[in-house]
């Protein structure tokens, strides 16, 4: 997937990183950045019961201006942004 520039499917994703946080559960864990979609938080919800979440208010605006800045490339799936994270050719 990666080498053709696609993203991994959630149920490929999901499967890797119960495999790896059961490895680790006793010593805890924090997911960063996943899950992003609404249907991979449901799978990682029905694979493992969380003890704890922590959920962060962002405001409006400030998503708004991560999102306005979010740029996908159609024909490689890549999600830039062009402020933090912007692709080596425009």
């Amino acid at each position: 997937y990666i080498n053709k520039g696609l993203l991994i499917p959630d149920d490929l994703i999901l499967k890797f990183l119960v495999d790896e946080l059961e490895k680790n559960r006793e010593q805890g864990f924090l997911l960063e950045g996943y899950p992003r979609t609404l249907n991979q938080a449901e799978m990682l919800y029905r694979q493992m019961k969380a003890d704890h979440v922590i959920a962060i208010h962002v405001p409006a605006d400030e998503i708004i201006n991560r999102l306005k800045d979010r740029w996908f490339h159609l024909s490689s799936g890549r999600v830039y942004n062009l402020l933090w994270r912007p692709p080596k050719e425009a």
